[in-house]
């Protein structure tokens, strides 16, 4: 499944809200996945499944933080979407902005939070490691597919 029309019609499918209609791009879903309502439909659906992200992985790969089957990734103060056989090592520090981690569908991902940053984690079906200096918050929402350690 390719393009942005299918990937639409199967979120309405799965029974995502009129915030959909509006989006003209991949780049524009990605962006409405990492609101605190496409979180909760992810964590509901698993939806966007492998096989989707793998579709539209060229429009994917465009987007900053979007990390799809890609090995030794080490990012610094900004969101991450990690799919697949993703190995993602993100370092997040201070309190200028909340993080948001989407990890799904087997991806790996090492976060290290520190001088009271805030992250919120989304992990659907991936593991998921924290390393906390004890100032950071950090909170996980977690489907039943996922694994934090």
């Amino acid at each position: 499944m390719k393009g942005i029309d299918n990937i639409k019609r199967s979120a309405a499918e799965l029974g995502a809200c009129k915030k959909l209609d509006p989006v003209e791009s991949v780049y524009d879903a990605i962006a409405l996945l990492m609101t605190p309502q496409g979180r909760e439909f992810a964590l509901k659906t698993g939806f966007p499944d492998l096989q989707v992200w793998r579709a539209n992985r060229e429009a994917a790969r465009d987007a900053i933080g979007v990390y799809l089957d890609t090995h030794n990734v080490f990012a610094s103060n900004h969101d991450v979407v990690a799919v697949g056989d993703s190995v993602v090592s993100l370092g997040v520090s201070g309190t200028q902005r909340l993080y948001h981690v989407l990890a799904m569908h087997g991806a790996q991902v090492e976060i290290n939070a520190s001088d009271y940053a805030v992250v919120t984690i989304t992990n659907i079906g991936a593991t998921v490691r924290i390393h906390n200096d004890g100032t950071a918050k950090v909170t996980v929402e977690q489907s039943e597919k996922g694994g934090t350690k």
